[in-house]
């Protein structure tokens, strides 16, 4: 079967899948090891398209592929980062915990890799945008997101970041009807815990609501 065909067999053919990742001398090179996360990521984006059991078992393969080849899955930082924020709103249990897996090794290969301004680019500000965003489950996601990110990326970097997330967590814990707060109160202590930053910064004050 070719690859496409395998990925489109899930969950029936994810132990011949995880076979081929296991076995570097099998043929996936780079660029193969590349589409198969672009077709793994493509699986799972078509959640109503697609069983649980088969999203769950491409979240798994996903962590393998990033494992195998984190320089070629950072090609597709922007949509794995709409991906987790879809998929932490959803809570979907097993799903949820592959596709949180797979966000922290982006999260952690981008933060040794990446320079904050891109890590900005491609991972926080989208994640700030979706907050914005009228769906509650989009607000929770995203909220979960950014704090799963937080936990990841180092001091300075969480430094750089932190006017705009404390910022973001000021506007939503004023909105009675947002979702997500606990997960934004979670990174407001991430950020409280950097040392490089102190409680005692304008940036960090959240003031009584």
């Amino acid at each position: 079967m070719e690859l496409r065909e395998l990925v489109q067999a899930l969950p029936q053919s994810a132990a011949r899948l995880s076979s081929l990742l296991e076995a570097p001398h099998s043929g996936m090179s780079p660029s193969l090891l590349k589409s198969l996360c672009l077709m793994l990521l493509e699986r799972l984006e078509q959640a109503e398209d697609t069983s649980a059991a088969a999203r769950r078992a491409a979240g798994t393969l996903l962590i393998d592929v990033v494992r195998c080849s984190p320089d070629e899955a950072l090609t597709f930082v922007a949509r794995i980062v709409r991906l987790a924020a879809r998929t932490f709103g959803e809570n979907v249990g097993a799903v949820s915990e592959s596709i949180a897996r797979v966000f922290a090794a982006v999260c952690r290969h981008s933060a040794a890799t990446l320079q904050t301004a891109d890590i900005n680019t491609l991972i926080v500000a989208p994640l700030l945008h979706a907050l914005e965003q009228p769906d509650k489950s989009q607000q929770s996601g995203s909220a979960d997101a950014l704090r799963q990110s937080m936990s990841v990326f180092t001091p300075s970097q969480q430094s750089e970041f932190a006017p705009a997330l404390c910022a973001a967590v000021r506007k939503h814990l004023g909105n009675p009807h947002a979702a997500g707060k606990a997960f934004l109160l979670d990174c407001w202590s991430i950020l409280l815990r950097n040392k490089g930053v102190s409680a005692g910064d304008d940036d960090l004050r959240i003031k009584s609501i």
